[in-house]
């Protein structure tokens, strides 16, 4: 008969785990990593929307200063004063310098056509003044 080998196996190779608590533990430490890494990150996305949204009110601020400065501009009065301050003699039109625009070019204008400066024209009546 063949005699048995009876040494202690897990004396010389370390402390025995059971292979399905290992693989539990480890896919518990990969999900617990992963929640933490995604958390990480929705506070970093969080910090950038609120930098944004930051950003976002200021310029909403500054659109709204230049609006009004834009309004300010454009009242007769400061239209008068530019007009003097830059020695403009402005007059209403006459009636008979009134241009009114038909045909392709107007059309393609309003439609934003590439061909309508090619096809400019003024349907007005010759006049020698």
């Amino acid at each position: 008969m063949v005699k048995q080998n009876r040494k202690r196996q897990g004396s010389s190779q370390g402390v025995f785990f059971p292979a399905p608590l290992v693989s539990v533990a480890m896919l518990l430490s990969a999900a617990a990593l992963a929640y933490i890494w995604l958390g990480c990150q929705c506070e970093a996305v969080g910090k950038a929307i609120k930098g944004l949204e930051s950003e976002q009110m200021i310029l909403r601020q500054q659109l709204s200063n230049e609006q009004g400065k834009w309004a300010e501009m454009r009242s007769v009065a400061n239209i008068e004063r530019a007009l003097v301050r830059n020695a403009v003699a402005m007059t209403p039109p006459r009636p008979g310098q009134i241009v009114q625009l038909r045909g392709r070019f107007y059309e393609g204008w309003v439609e934003g056509a590439s061909y309508a400066a090619r096809v400019a024209r003024v349907d007005r009546p010759v006049s020698h003044d």
